[in-house]
């Protein structure tokens, strides 16, 4: 049997057999349970004028990962549709080709993620009228830059040994001048001429009009890959540096600083365990606001609960829910930015006894031998009497016991017998009798 979900998420399924003449338990006959749906492979797509070996460079760096998947186009048509694409990298264009600006700005108005790498054959000019927040002085030529990465540098991870391994890194060809950069962009290189540091941008990110964009200002970089392959034998150095650009730009907003985590299904007698983590805006765990989530079950009763802090983390511990299918809403906030995420999953019952309507006599064997007990069948009840009958732990025992107290301990005894003499005297009195 081959199914084919129709939506993302968590898929909820119930088999079920038909009941044959005469069954009596029929709990053992249907079975639910859930799948959790993703997404296909992220698509990458390249936009070029035609094969270049930056693009190839790239395109093995990302080759390694299962979840992305690219294509090249080289054909530019303004029915491309840039939402079928998860980014998309744009190598050298718009070109003095009218149409290829066109392309871009179409790109740009899709909000789609896109890496810009410009070169010798990018319109400069072009490139300054779409206002993507990098854009050029003058140019007066090309010329030979290296990269300085910025230790300030905080959208992701970049410690001091890989930093280190890239400060000698061959040259990029880059446009000659001034590049003023939006401030929504963060700087991960500076351009090095002629071994002086320089303000130039080369190499930065950030999101504008919440499009995440990235530039590079210089092509060469299958240059990167062959030097670091000649150093250390492995091209994973260059590989890696790759990777987490188009990690960070293919990530969906809401996935860079608030993650939950969870499973898509708990047994009912299953306590339900949620984690989360919260990143600033320097990508470094951060867990002094609160956050508070609020579950929602399939019958309209909801729970709200808190999250407890865990090191530089959250955790909560809802105990055991009630069967059935559930949505959560997670929230918090940092500074100015606000977070949410959302899923779901569901609580299965237990169906252990109607699945299994049989006694499971080797199961009850080994508990009563590794208890120091016996195995008996329903036909052997006789043999389990004599057995107990016979059982030195279970021989009839009588005892007696005799206690003795003083009268002057009872405490009543002694308020009766004093009350007793009180009322004989008071009589003798009244009557005359001494």
């Amino acid at each position: 049997m081959n199914l084919k979900p129709t939506d993302e998420g968590i898929v909820n399924y119930t088999v079920r057999l038909e009941p044959i003449s005469g069954e009596q338990n029929l709990a053992n006959n249907s079975y639910d349970f859930s799948v959790n749906v993703i997404a296909e492979k992220q698509r990458i797509l390249f936009l070029a004028r035609g094969p270049h070996p930056d693009l190839s460079a790239i395109s093995q760096a990302l080759e390694g990962i299962n979840k992305y998947e690219t294509k090249l186009i080289t054909s530019f048509s303004n029915e491309l549709d840039f939402s079928a694409y998860d980014l998309v990298i744009v190598h050298q264009l718009p070109h003095v080709d009218p149409q290829t600006t066109d392309l871009v700005d179409k790109l740009l108005q899709s909000r789609r993620p896109v890496l810009f790498v410009v070169g010798k054959e990018t319109s400069i000019s072009g490139f300054n009228g779409l206002k993507t927040g990098f854009q050029f002085q003058p140019v007066k030529g090309f010329e030979q830059v290296s990269a300085f990465i910025q230790e300030s540098f905080s959208l992701f991870r970049f410690d001091a040994t890989e930093m280190k391994r890239f400060q000698d890194l061959p040259p990029l060809l880059a446009p000659f001048g001034d590049i003023d950069l939006d401030s929504s962009l963060e700087l991960f290189a500076n351009q090095v001429i002629q071994s002086v540091e320089t303000k130039r941008p080369l190499i930065a990110f950030g999101r504008i009009d919440g499009q995440k964009r990235g530039f590079i200002a210089g092509e060469g970089l299958w240059r990167w890959r062959i030097h670091n392959y000649l150093n250390d034998r492995s091209h994973a150095a260059f590989d890696d540096l790759i990777q987490k650009f188009v990690n960070y730009l293919i990530l969906k907003p809401d996935e860079d600083n608030f993650n939950i985590y969870w499973k898509t299904n708990y047994a009912e007698d299953e306590p339900v365990i949620i984690q989360a983590e919260l990143f600033n805006e320097s990508f470094e765990l951060d867990n002094s606001p609160e956050v508070d989530i609020e579950f929602i079950h399939e019958n309209g009763q909801t729970y709200q609960a808190v999250f407890d802090k865990t090191n530089d983390k959250y955790q909560l511990n809802m105990g055991r829910l009630p069967d059935g299918n559930y949505a959560f809403i997670a929230h918090s906030k940092l500074a100015e930015s606000e977070f949410t995420e959302s899923g779901n999953f569901s609580v299965s019952k237990i169906q252990i006894e109607g699945i299994e309507t049989e006694a499971n006599f080797q199961l009850l064997s080994q508990m009563a031998r590794k208890t120091g007990g016996e195995f008996f069948l329903a036909e052997a009840v006789d043999e389990l009497i004599q057995q107990l009958k016979q059982h030195p732990n279970l021989q009839a025992k009588q005892t007696e016991q005799q206690i003795y107290r003083e009268l002057l301990t009872m405490k009543w005894f002694f308020f009766i017998l004093l009350f007793l003499l009180a009322l004989e005297w008071f009589l003798r009195k009244f009557w005359g009798i001494y």
